[in-house]
């Protein structure tokens, strides 16, 4: 019965684990695409992706219907490893903003 217990629980363990692993390899996903373009094509979708979100968002926090939009191109803009220290700042700006 006691080595019955040890294996269901090293099991769920196990699985937890799996789970744990395969959600932290996803998450991390769209930083290894970005980091796997060619630089000048990075640098170009930077660019592209930076204009876009200072036109949509602007230089502050939405309190309207974007909101959700800006914060998700704000934590995207950042993947970038050209996002400079300005473009840290902007991001942040968005990404504070509490759940609503």
């Amino acid at each position: 019965m006691r080595s019955r217990k040890l294996l269901i629980g090293a099991a769920l363990a196990l699985i937890a684990v799996v789970v744990l692993a395969l959600w932290s390899w996803r998450e991390g996903a769209e930083q290894r695409a970005i980091g796997q373009l060619p630089a000048d094509e990075r640098a170009e979708l930077y660019r592209r992706e930076l204009g876009s979100f200072r036109t949509l968002c602007g230089q502050g926090p939405r309190e309207d219907e974007l909101q959700k939009q800006c914060k998700d191109k704000a934590q995207f803009i950042v993947e970038f490893p050209e996002c400079d220290e300005e473009c840290h700042r902007l991001a942040a700006s968005h990404m504070d903003v509490g759940g609503r």
